[in-house]
Parts: C-alpha cells; structure tokens; sequence
C-alpha cells in the first residue's frame, strides 16, 4: 500500500536528480552548446573553443538523468492516484462530500513548479485583499497544482464550488493559494466574493498562450 512518506522519498530523490541535470547543463553553457549542438567545425575538425570530452560527458549523463528522472516521476505519479483513491474509499460519504470541495480537500503537490502567472490584479479587488500580486507564480491553487493541471477551466471550476459553498452569500469559501514570488512560496487565502469591479476576484491569470480573467 501506498504511503506519504514513500512518497516524500521518491520527491527528495527526484530533487537530486533535477540538481544533477543543472550540474551538467552548466557544464554545456560554459562551452556554448546545448544537447544538439555541433561539436565539430565546417572543415570536420572539433571545435576549438570546446571541452568536447566534457560536453559529451555532461550530454550523455544529462540523458541517463531525464530517463531516471521519469521513471521516478511516473512512480510518484501512481503512488500519488494510489493515495488519492484510499482516502476517497476512507472518507465518509454524505451529499456535501459528493459536491466535490476542491478548495478544502488536502492536497499534496508532488512538486513545487509553477503552472500559471497572475497577469494583472485590479486595485482593491479580492484578489488584492488576499495578497495576490502581479507577475505571482502560482503553485497551488486549491486543489490545483502543477501535476494535476490541464486547461484555465480549472481555475473556473474552483472558483465556482467556492461560490456554490454559499449561493445565498455576498462572502464564498476561501481557496488557499501558494504562490512563487521572488524565490519565495507565500501562502494566501483568496476569498472570492462580490465587489464594485468585475467578477468576484478580478484578476488575471496567464498560462503558456492565454489569459482568463476570473
């Protein structure tokens, strides 16, 4: 049976890895190349201003790297599905539950890479009242985080359960937020609610080719 802590595990060995990658990619920037660079010239000769054993070295331990590191990701992947199905069966039924709080419901990111930016965050909006501030990268967004993201719809998604919580309310259920800013994670609760602006938040969020204001 799955546990947490075989999880953490998995995360930490994950970390080393991704450390190593930056160790010998650094070793490709200091030569000037990448993975796919040539390491000879146009008469066939390697390149003078190159340590080619190093940058061959460095390419091909970045390879064993990414493949290990997938091989951990999918396990932690499984692990983590494994989790979520035991605490499904373990937590008790009721109609609240079947409503699907995704803004309560604990969550366990299985890393700590942003998914999505906050693009502009009108003044005196709930969104500021929280704390959220522009170019913030977002972490976790209720039960939203990197491995479990797909499309802006989820933000949507959210946001409406939060509001479904108390229809008869100017005030809905706060959503925790994790953010990345400045190097830092900050931690915020977002209370959506009705404002003299647009929405209930009004801000935007920008993933890799859009932006929805929510």
């Amino acid at each position: 049976m799955a546990t947490l802590e075989e999880v953490k595990k998995l995360i930490a060995q994950r970390d080393i890895i991704d450390k190593q990658i930056a160790e010998q990619e650094q070793i490709l920037k200091e030569n000037g190349v990448d993975m796919r660079s040539s390491l000879i010239d146009s008469e066939g000769f390697p390149l003078a201003n190159v340590d080619v054993y190093s940058v061959r070295h460095a390419r091909q331990a970045v390879i064993c790297a990414r493949n290990d590191r997938q091989k951990l990701n999918d396990r932690i992947e499984a692990l983590m599905h494994e989790l979520h199905a035991i605490a499904k069966q373990e937590r008790p039924s009721s109609k609240s539950d079947s409503k699907g709080d995704e803004s309560e419901q604990p969550v366990h990111r299985t890393n700590n890479h942003p998914f999505a930016r906050v693009d502009k965050v009108s003044s005196m909006s709930p969104a500021q009242q929280a704390g959220l501030k522009d170019g913030d990268q977002i972490l976790q967004f209720g039960s939203l985080h990197a491995a479990t993201f797909n499309d802006m719809s989820q933000f949507t998604r959210i946001v409406q359960n939060s509001i479904g919580s108390f229809k008869n309310s100017d005030l809905f259920k706060k959503i925790r937020v994790t953010v990345l800013r400045e190097g830092r994670a900050e931690r915020l609760e977002l209370i959506p609610q009705q404002w003299s602006g647009r929405g209930v938040l009004d801000c935007s969020v920008l993933p890799v080719t859009s932006a929805q204001v929510i």
